[in-house]
């Protein structure tokens, strides 16, 4: 590695699916001091099938694929096209 600096700075960001059941769970997403950032346009905690399957299917398919690859850098990029005028 060169001695640069980093261009991007991690927000401490996280993504905790937390099972419910064998078909839903809660996707509880926050930064830094536990201050929610929620990502979905849907209350995230209630429990979900959708955020079953993210957990089942998405979260391994962009872990293996993406990240693991230096190539998924959180949803920042899904949130602007959720919300585009949102903080």
């Amino acid at each position: 590695m060169k001695k640069d600096n980093p261009k991007e700075k991690y927000n401490g960001y996280g993504a905790c699916p937390l099972l419910t059941s064998y078909s839903t769970c809660i996707l509880a997403e926050f930064i830094y001091d536990g201050i929610p950032r929620e990502t979905l346009p849907f209350d995230q905690a209630r429990e979900s099938t959708i955020a079953f399957y993210m957990k089942k299917d998405l979260f391994p398919f962009l872990y293996w694929n993406f990240m693991l690859k230096g190539y998924y850098h959180g949803p920042e990029f899904i949130r602007k096209i959720i919300n585009p005028f949102a903080k």
